[in-house]
């Protein structure tokens, strides 16, 4: 008896350990990213300094009229790609501590015999690691097309003066600054495809590994559980899958998406 309680002590540790590693991160994920982003933009609970600089600065890039970031814009683009990727660097260890929690929860689960609170606590880090892999995939486009990704947080009054313009047949053709958003909305909607692409694959290949284990399983409690997360992984592969057709269909004909984007028609 003393040997199994002592065998029980290393795997409740863990879990203790991961729970603090979620939690942190969680944490940090909100709070971190802009000192660590650096650029004097604000903080988690105030991007006034962003909002306020980024209008200014757009309303120049307007102006000008020739496609390419002012100094002082470029300088918010590179910052908001920055934060993006330590989001997405805070999102994915996020993820891959929830998923190192859910294989000590899946031990623990094909060793119990009472398993309410196991299966309460893996839905609930199946949950938490769906939302981190959604963070992820957000995050790593962000990074990757900061421009498109800063438009929502332009000022909407000119946002409005450039879905008029928008709104001119022919526009974005005419206008470097036009068609300069419309390549990155186009960027930023291609780039959301590949991620999720990969993300399909991978979960594809987990949802092969639950349902092996559901055919091979004898325990009857295995193979509802591989079957719950074979379903659930199935159902989210689809959903990404409505994405990425989504993405691409955006990508290939951006003009109207970016006409809905700006409230025009």
């Amino acid at each position: 008896m003393q040997v199994s309680g002592r065998v029980g002590v290393g795997p409740r540790r863990a879990i203790a350990f991961l729970v603090a590693a979620a939690v942190l991160l969680s944490i940090g994920f909100v709070v971190a990213p802009a000192p660590f982003a650096g650029g004097g933009y604000g903080t988690f609970y105030d991007n006034s300094p962003l909002v306020d600089s980024l209008g200014v600065n757009f309303a120049d890039y307007r102006r000008a009229g020739t496609g390419i970031p002012s100094p002082g814009l470029q300088d918010i683009i590179d910052y908001w790609s920055r934060y993006h990727v330590v989001k997405a660097l805070l999102a994915t260890l996020l993820l891959g501590v929830l998923i190192a929690l859910g294989i000590q929860l899946w031990g623990k689960f094909r060793d119990a015999r009472t398993t309410t609170s196991l299966v309460a606590g893996g839905v609930a880090v199946t949950i938490l690691a769906v939302v981190a892999l959604i963070l992820v995939i957000a995050n790593i486009q962000g990074a990757l097309a900061p421009f498109a990704s800063l438009l929502p947080l332009v000022p909407a009054v000119q946002l409005d003066e450039v879905g008029r313009a928008f709104a001119d047949a022919g526009a974005s053709s005419h206008d470097p600054v036009l068609a300069a958003i419309e390549s990155d909305f186009v960027r930023y909607h291609a780039i959301l495809a590949g991620i999720a692409a990969v993300a399909t694959v991978a979960l594809i290949a987990a949802n092969v590994l639950f349902w092996r284990l559901f055919a091979n399983a004898a325990d009857s409690r295995i193979r509802r559980a591989s079957a719950a997360f074979g379903i659930s992984g199935a159902l989210l592969a689809l959903g990404l899958l409505v994405v990425i057709a989504a993405n691409v269909s955006t990508a290939m004909a951006p003009s109207e998406p970016l006409r809905n984007f700006f409230g025009v028609t």
